[in-house]
């Protein structure tokens, strides 16, 4: 007993600690990783003035509000930094990143190229983005590190809250510099209509970069930094929403308006934004309380346009972003040079999120048709008995439109369920037997129809909409109706036909997964029928109901 009491006072004593650590093992991080490399072991690629400089500005300035990092620079490390290095830093980092809730930021300043090469997902030779390292080969650009292999391992890190920012060009000028043999296949390309090569997509993660293709990304001596740079270390204090905490959206928002400025409109800073409702990444102060619902122009070429909530103007997107009003409106965006309306939707907008132009203009579709294997089962047992024992499979043909009426979504459904034969118990006194019969065979098919209103809401964590997935629950109610018939055999001496047709109600629960770029859409659901009749000596019949649907939308 001496022993079961030490044992147990040790315990308490142990227990706190190892909770602790626990508990900081599985805590949160915040971790950056800064990249500059304007040094070169092959002299022929240019020298880099700031770009050292500008990764450990952006290094202190996170390091500050962060939990760790690294600053990969020749200065910083004593040594180039080559393709190894780079690569061992990230597996570094993949190894710290330890949550999905991790927020992590990447930032690269250096030279970017172009080499020609075979593209997989063309199955021939095309351009390849690559960043140059300190040990690349200025005649062999593709011994940098590919933008394609760079987002494939920053979408291999665990987090669902991080950001890569790259201030670099692929223009053959500024912070770019492009081979001979590059300038002449872009050369034999059309003024104006270059086509950028396509890098592999990233979900839930956000790219900002610090120019559009085929434009430059500056240094400036005046500003010793890099222009986009610059901006952005200014724009970790800009809090556009007004929460009180400063995201990586608002500081490039902030950083690309000054970057247009500053360069008069010769370098636009983009961004490919994959989060889904408020930015995740934020890189100073503390959010302490809900801001306002801001909606982003992404992209340059979009922020010549006005918007009108509820036909009311609002103001244009000059500025690259635009505070709303939650709840839902009509959003109408208009070209003002040609006063045609390029967007005209009703969107709900939630106080606290993000929203991307660009996204809303994604056609979504409002159709959608699906055919399938349904099952319906009688819930109480005597009717189980006497009409189904076991589930009675069959097809069911849906449609529904969505935002039919309102903000609510038609639903139509159409159920075949298979003749079948089975035995059940039937109950023939009204015959004047005054005798009731088991094991009786029995014929039996059936139709159902029904038509309802609905809702659905769209569930971020299932849906992926880089790659165009949508996924959302719904539900929906309405009137259905139910005609049944059979053909009963009593013992082979006694053969008669009944037909029932009643009605009721369904409620109706279902995922719904919509595949935007196929146009294949897949449903899963499960309804509860309520069917209110004189039906098989019962006012009210309870039924469930399975279903799996493929089909389609537009």
């Amino acid at each position: 007993m001496r022993h079961f009491w030490l044992a147990f006072v040790l315990m308490l004593g142990v227990l706190p600690s190892l909770t602790a650590s626990a508990q900081d093992r599985i805590r949160d991080q915040k971790l950056v990783l800064a990249i500059g490399i304007g040094d070169f072991e092959d002299t022929r690629w240019p020298t880099l003035k700031y770009v050292e400089k500008d990764a450990a500005a952006v290094y202190q300035s996170l390091k500050n509000n962060f939990d760790g990092g690294w600053l990969l620079t020749p200065q910083s490390t004593g040594q180039a930094v080559t393709r190894q290095r780079v690569l061992d830093a990230f597996a570094q980092l993949e190894k710290e990143n330890r949550s999905e809730n991790d927020t992590i930021v990447i930032y690269f300043s250096g030279h970017g190229t172009l080499a020609s090469g075979p593209r997989p997902e063309t199955g021939g030779l095309g351009l390849r983005k690559f960043l140059v390292m300190g040990d690349t080969r200025f005649a062999q650009p593709d011994t940098g590190l590919g933008i394609d292999e760079l987002l494939e391992r920053f979408q291999k890190l665990r987090s669902r809250r991080k950001a890569l920012i790259i201030d670099s060009c692929y223009a053959g000028g500024g912070k770019a510099y492009l081979t001979p043999q590059i300038m002449s296949i872009l050369a034999q390309q059309r003024a104006g209509a270059m086509q950028e090569p396509q890098d592999t997509v990233v979900e839930s993660a956000a790219i900002y970069t610090a120019s559009a293709w085929a434009e430059e990304a500056r240094e400036s001596e005046k500003l010793g930094h890099g222009v986009y740079t610059y901006f952005l270390l200014e724009g970790f204090k800009s809090d556009l929403d007004g929460d009180g905490a400063v995201s990586l959206s608002e500081a490039h928002q902030y950083a690309s308006n000054r970057v247009i400025a500053y360069t008069q409109g010769s370098q636009h800073p983009t961004a490919k934004v994959e989060f889904v409702g408020k930015d995740p990444v934020l890189v100073s102060g503390k959010s302490t309380k809900v801001g306002a619902s801001i909606l982003y122009a992404w992209q340059w070429t979009l922020r010549k346009y006005e918007v009108f909530v509820n036909r009311s103007p609002l103001g244009t997107l000059e500025e690259g972003a635009l505070p709303i009003p939650d709840g839902k409106h009509q959003l109408v965006i208009m070209d003002p040079q040609t006063k045609k309306v390029v967007l005209d939707r009703v969107v709900e907008f939630e106080k606290g999120r993000d929203y991307s132009l660009s996204e809303l203009f994604v056609s979504q579709p409002t159709h959608h048709i699906t055919l399938g294997p349904t099952a319906l089962q009688f819930m109480a047992s005597d009717l189980k008995d006497r009409w189904s024992p076991k589930p009675w499979g069959g097809w069911q043909l849906s449609y529904q439109k969505d935002e039919a009426w309102r903000d609510f979504n038609f639903h139509a459904q159409f159920s075949q369920y298979a003749a079948r034969r089975q035995n059940v118990v039937i109950d023939l006194e009204d015959d004047g037997a005054g005798q009731s019969y088991d094991m009786t065979d029995q014929d039996i098919t059936a139709q159902k129809i029904m038509l309802a209103l609905g809702k659905h809401e769209d569930i971020p964590w299932l849906s992926r909409r880089a790659s165009g997935i949508q996924t959302r629950w719904q539900w929906h109610v309405g009137p259905e109706m139910l005609m049944v018939q059979r053909s009963l055999s009593v013992y082979g001496d006694r053969d008669f036909t009944e037909k029932q047709t009643v009605g009721g109600l369904a409620l109706g629960l279902s995922l719904h997964s919509v595949f935007l770029y196929p146009h294949i859409d897949l449903s899963l659901g499960v309804s509860v029928d309520a069917l209110r009749d004189v039906f098989l000596d019962q006012t009210v019949a309870v039924t469930s109901t399975f279903h799996l649907g493929v089909g389609s939308s537009w």
